[in-house]
């Protein structure tokens, strides 16, 4: 078993990512950027009709593969091989673009207001950083 460890710094925007994936348990996608990754300063209102605010989101544009339904939450890794990011949807498909939208993952760490909703209970829950 292999653990990945990730960068949850406000300040870094990954240069370059990976997204590995499986979507719907099929077999292992790869997905990669190699162009400027943006934090998006607009809302996302999601098709469950759910508005995530300006600013919580990496925009990326796919250089090579797409995305799947399933792939939901799958992780982005940066150029260093660290998670910075997880999967909430996009329009890439092999047909309809290369736009997708990664969660930050400094802002999931501790933006929720419950357990539930924020990734520090889960991953340091005795705050040791």
């Amino acid at each position: 078993m292999y653990f990945h460890g990730w960068n949850r710094d406000e300040a870094h925007i990954p240069n370059s990512m990976t997204g590995i994936h499986h979507p719907r348990g099929d077999v292992k996608k790869i997905t990669t950027s190699d162009q400027p990754i943006t934090i998006f300063n607009n809302s996302i209102i999601w098709s469950n009709q759910v508005t995530t605010p300006p600013n919580h989101h990496y925009r990326v544009f796919l250089s090579e593969g797409t995305i799947e339904d399933g792939s939901s939450g799958s992780p982005l890794f940066n150029e260093n091989g660290l998670i910075a990011g997880q999967l909430h949807g996009g329009n890439a498909s092999c047909n309809n673009g290369n736009t997708t939208y990664y969660g930050r993952f400094a802002v999931s760490w501790d933006s929720g207001t419950t357990p539930a909703t924020r990734l520090s209970d889960w991953l340091d829950p005795n705050g040791t950083g």
